[in-house]
């Protein structure tokens, strides 16, 4: 315990309102994305060069699928700004 408690780094952050306001509405719009039935990453994208063979689709993506979360922090790092 007292190791990690060495190691740990302690950050306090004085934020001035129009940048307070905008990491709300980053936190906000982030809890929105999280709120969507399903998030995909696009890895690979191809255009189509026979419309008729892939049903008038004019591109070919492949997707993984992405979970969205919050509240990770770094192991040694403490500040005074709530993520989550």
């Amino acid at each position: 315990m007292q190791d990690a408690l060495r190691k740990t780094t302690v950050v306090f952050y004085d934020l001035e309102p129009e940048a307070e306001c905008a990491y709300q509405a980053l936190h906000d719009s982030f809890d929105q994305l999280r709120s969507c039935g399903r998030v995909w990453r696009v890895e690979a994208r191809g255009d189509v060069r026979n419309r008729k063979y892939h049903a008038g689709a004019g591109a070919v993506v492949r997707r993984e699928r992405v979970a969205l979360s919050k509240g990770r922090e770094a192991p040694f790092l403490k500040t005074n700004v709530d993520s989550r």
